[in-house]
């Protein structure tokens, strides 16, 4: 009877608790035996023990707790842009039922699912509100929709940016601390960057008022040497051209409450290179800097608290490795479902919980030996006021069109960075197309009209040569057509709840000299000169009626 116990006492399945214990046990006597004649082993193995980074759960990235309510406010959305798509079709065609059809059945995008499953609850439910006389909401919503697609693909390929100030140490204001050496420049991904020593920008007045200056570290590994990048790309505003193509995507920012002045710093109405600045600036080691580009690599943010007698803020950031949505078979132009979305064992939002164990970010370390997880925390000081300010908007700007491309899949997707025209005017709307019919009528009167205005320009006089008719070609989908969301460029950053009425001196300065320039540069072309092409101002009319569902 005994030996029977004993036997079954010793087939009894060892515990996690147990086998826990004799893994840590034997591999810690192991340690301890091997390196017993060297101390500074044993001393790095008790830093690495006593060593307690600072941690917290991160939320969900799609809030479960109130994916009801934002399917709901999308599900209204969609039932207003499926009304205004039918509209145009049958005003298109009234006998074109099978247009009218496909109208109807119009669906969110995967990207357009994720900014509405992410953009700040208040605004969702601003930008649906219900209102039978006037629907301008709804257009503020669908422009920004639209030009979210290209606001991420901008951030994930930037052109090709010159070189900043904050980048050259020959551009920087003040002087270099003696001793220190000059940055060594070397481009990775699409963002410029450069090794900066501590004596970095060390005169100027954005400079941090403590030892804590971010350019002497990185700020999640801690490890020496780290390199500088923008958070929001310097390509954005770096020349005149460029920042034209930033304001035509700029709606996107509405989305996430960007402020004016922000958003006027991004779209270039600050003035050309405005985001060459302190506050736009995070210095990061080179691989955590990669997977940021990529979009593998989110920085949230938590808080702030600010410390009067230093006057400076401490900014707690998070870090958070997104998940890879590719190994789901997920595309960022797949429609959505918003019914098959509220199931709680198969919907999007419940299924991507268990996706961030698979990032790529395990393999990086901190100083301390410490694997970088997401849920650490860390802090950066910024001077208390604007600077502080602004750096949390970009902070924020960042992490919401990072989490737009990664949560679609359109930051794994190398046909969204790379198989796309660079052209903005000549983009096709992913949120779906109207029948082949409408497309063909269209490129006809389109082909009309350039043969009416070729056969004006014919000389009627004789020994000139006839201009032959234009071959039709083939019919290519309209921004303005129907099924598409349309090219409202003309709409103004829009102005959320309770933020302030007036713009910023500074704004109002430099909207009063690109205004000014523009004038000078009008009478210049009259006069036959094109040498320069102006920043244009942000637009301050309302789009018409006409333009609601485009």
């Amino acid at each position: 009877m005994s030996a029977s116990s004993s036997r079954r006492v010793s087939s009894r399945p060892i515990t996690k608790s147990e086998l826990l214990n004799k893994v840590i046990r034997g591999d810690l006597d192991s340690f301890l035996r091997d390196f017993k004649t060297r101390p500074e082993m044993i001393n790095q193995l008790s830093e690495y023990l006593k060593y307690r980074p600072e941690w917290e759960q991160p939320r969900d990235l799609l809030p479960v707790d109130e994916l009801e309510q934002r399917l709901d406010l999308a599900e209204k959305f969609q039932a207003w842009k499926r009304t205004k798509l039918a509209e145009k079709a049958k005003k298109a065609d009234p006998d074109d039922d099978e247009a009218q059809k496909q109208a109807m059945g119009w669906k969110l995008n995967r990207l357009a699912y994720a900014a509405c499953m992410t953009m700040p609850l208040s605004l969702l439910v601003q930008y649906t509100k219900t209102d039978d006389d006037d629907d301008i909401d709804f257009a503020f919503l669908n422009t920004a929709l639209q030009k979210a697609t290209e606001a991420v693909r901008s951030l994930l390929f930037a052109p090709e940016e010159q070189s900043s100030k904050i980048n050259n140490p020959r551009k920087r204001s003040g002087t270099q601390r003696p001793g220190s050496k000059k940055a060594g420049k070397r481009r990775i991904g699409s963002h410029e960057r450069t090794d900066v020593d501590s004596g970095a920008d060390s005169a100027t007045e954005e400079n941090v008022h403590s030892a804590q200056d971010p350019r002497t570290k990185s700020l999640i590994s801690g490890t020496p040497n780290p390199e500088v990048a923008h958070l929001i790309p310097f390509s954005f505003t770096n020349s005149t051209s460029n920042a034209e193509r930033t304001q035509k995507f700029a709606p996107a920012f509405d989305l996430f409450g960007t402020s004016l002045r922000v958003s006027a710093m991004i779209c270039g109405h600050s003035g050309l290179g405005a985001t060459d600045t302190f506050r736009n600036l995070i210095c990061l080691e080179r691989n955590l800097h990669t997977n940021l580009d990529k979009g593998l690599l989110g920085i949230k943010y938590l808080g702030s608290i600010d410390i009067p007698d230093q006057k400076v803020t401490e900014v707690t950031l998070q870090v958070v490795w997104m998940p890879m949505v590719k190994a789901l078979g997920l595309k960022y132009e797949d429609p959505i479902d918003l019914d098959y979305e509220r199931d709680k064992t198969s919907g999007f939002a419940y299924t991507l919980k268990s996706r961030a164990e698979t990032a790529p970010g395990y393999k990086l370390f901190k100083d301390s030996g410490w694997p970088i997880v997401s849920g650490d925390r860390f802090t950066v000081r910024r001077p208390s006021g604007r600077v502080a300010l602004d750096f949390v908007e970009f902070i924020k700007l960042r992490w919401h069109l990072g989490l737009l491309a990664a949560i679609s899949g359109a930051a794994e997707d190398p046909d969204f960075i790379f198989g796309q025209d660079d052209d903005f005017e000549k983009q096709v709307s992913d949120y779906g197309r109207v029948s082949r019919q409408v497309e063909r009528e269209r490129a006809e009167r389109e082909l009309e009209a350039k043969n009416r205005r070729a056969a004006q320009a014919q000389s009627p006089s004789k020994g000139k040569q006839q201009v032959p008719a234009l071959r039709p070609e083939t019919p290519q989908p309209s921004p303005s057509m129907p099924g598409d969301l349309g090219d409202i460029t003309n709409l103004p950053i829009r102005r959320r709840p309770g933020s302030a009425s007036k713009e910023s001196s500074s704004t109002k300065t430099s909207t009063r000299s690109l205004t000014e320039a523009s004038t000078q540069q009008q009478t210049a072309a009259g006069s036959g000169s094109s040498e320069s092409v102006q920043v244009r101002g942000r637009p301050e009319n309302r789009p018409s009626r006409e333009d609601d569902g485009e």
